[in-house]
């Protein structure tokens, strides 16, 4: 199992789009929203973003033959088109629900702005594009007999607010307890891990028998054998992240049996 573990922890393959996440939270430009506060947009067939490159070119006479074209900006965009539902899912923020909320916006003369966060290689899985945006385009479509659709359009509301975050590598422990470890009665017990991935640097949190080992949180531990007589084990987790970033967190290090050994 470890080995299909670690193949899928890296695996490179294809992206499906059906993995993509649209979601999006109401607020203001200031705040950036709890990761508990996103909801998916609705029931969506495909999603995208567009750099759509705004480019001046140079044609003066110390080039040759060929135009030489320089990037002033990017007209940044996010779209999105999916199906109507009856009616709109709580855990979703549902597209007849932002139907309205557009149309009561721009009738009162303000803006439809929302935050758009695009996580396209799955929920939560660390790789998205995030901001605040205006609502440019939202449109409906009715057939007979057709599945009633729904599209729109996002570019950007406020420029520092946006970010485009990567994944790091997962967090995982390259150097793990032993099994066992013997050492006399009395002496100290020196026990050290190694951790790659994630987000650095890191705050480690020692247990024992899932009890937080008291002024031990931040530093490998040295105690005396007579408080880790015990089996335990070591949690790694990454520091306090901004609130848009998800937390890296790494299952425990493997339990670690301690015998004493008589002194002679």
């Amino acid at each position: 199992m470890r080995g299909i573990h670690a193949r899928l922890r890296y695996d490179t393959g294809k992206l499906i789009g059906k993995v993509a996440v649209l979601r999006m939270a109401f607020g203001c430009a200031d705040t950036v929203p709890a990761l508990s506060e996103w909801k998916r947009l609705g029931a969506m067939t495909t999603k995208g973003f567009d750099y759509s490159m705004n480019t001046v070119t140079s044609e003066a006479d110390d080039t040759t033959g060929l135009v030489e074209n320089l990037v002033n900006n990017m007209d940044f965009t996010i779209s999105g088109e999916g199906e109507f539902r009856k009616k709109d899912k709580t855990t979703e923020v549902g597209a007849i629900a932002i139907s309205k909320y557009i149309f009561d916006e721009v009738q009162a003369g303000r803006q439809p702005t929302v935050w758009v966060r695009f996580d396209f290689t799955g929920e939560d899985a660390g790789t998205y594009i995030m901001g605040y945006f205006n609502t440019t385009s939202w449109s409906g479509d009715f057939g007979t007999s057709d599945i009633s659709t729904f599209s729109g359009e996002w570019k950007v509301a406020d420029a520092d607010t946006v970010v485009f975050e990567v994944a790091p590598p997962a967090l995982a422990f390259t150097t793990n307890l032993p099994t066992t470890k013997s050492v006399a009665a009395g002496s100290a017990l020196n026990m050290s891990v190694v951790v790659e991935g994630g987000t650095s640097p890191y705050t480690y949190v020692w247990k024992k028998d899932g009890t937080v080992v008291s002024g031990q949180q931040r530093r490998p531990s040295t105690r005396p054998a007579l408080f880790l007589v015990m089996p335990g084990f070591i949690p790694v987790k990454s520091p306090t992240l901004p609130r848009h970033q998800s937390r890296s967190r790494l299952h425990p290090a493997r339990s670690l049996s301690v015998n004493h050994q008589a002194s002679s």
